[in-house]
């Protein structure tokens, strides 16, 4: 764990989520804002990852968790099952229990990222199980 935490804490505030791809081992550093930083490799207990800085993002993961959680996602989707932040692809999803409500949602969700120019993906619940990418723990990264 120890590899990821000073990788987020280095840039906290430009911080917007991160990919780890197993082969190669590769951790991909999500950034808000177009300034670039450069690349690094680390060593791991699976050997030399490469980490890799992808700048351009709006929001930082704290910015999309205070926009989940706060009264604008609620009053967007009142009766969402569950909204929260995806910090792999950098973006907020929107649970909905029945799909008869997937299409309400959807075209709101559009809506709503065009004013806020941020990814909203609309999931039914089981949908979200089956999307959860597989990653490697944490503790592989010291």
């Amino acid at each position: 764990m120890t590899a990821v935490i000073p990788l987020r804490l280095a840039a906290q505030e430009r911080y917007a989520g991160r990919r780890i791809v197993c082969e190669p081992l590769k951790v991909v550093v999500l950034l808000k804002g177009d300034a670039p930083l450069q690349g690094r490799v680390i060593q791991t207990a699976r050997g030399p990852a490469e980490v890799t800085y992808d700048a351009g993002y709006r929001y930082s993961v704290r910015d999309m968790q205070k926009l989940a959680d706060g009264e604008f996602m609620a009053k967007w989707f009142p009766d969402a099952r569950g909204i929260y932040t995806d910090t792999t692809y950098g973006r907020v999803v929107v649970l909905v229990n029945a799909p008869s409500t997937m299409k309400a949602y959807q075209d709101r969700a559009a809506e709503a990222e065009a004013e806020l120019d941020l990814p909203i993906i609309v999931m039914a619940i089981g949908e979200a199980r089956q999307a959860t990418p597989a990653v490697v723990e944490l503790e592989d990264l010291e």
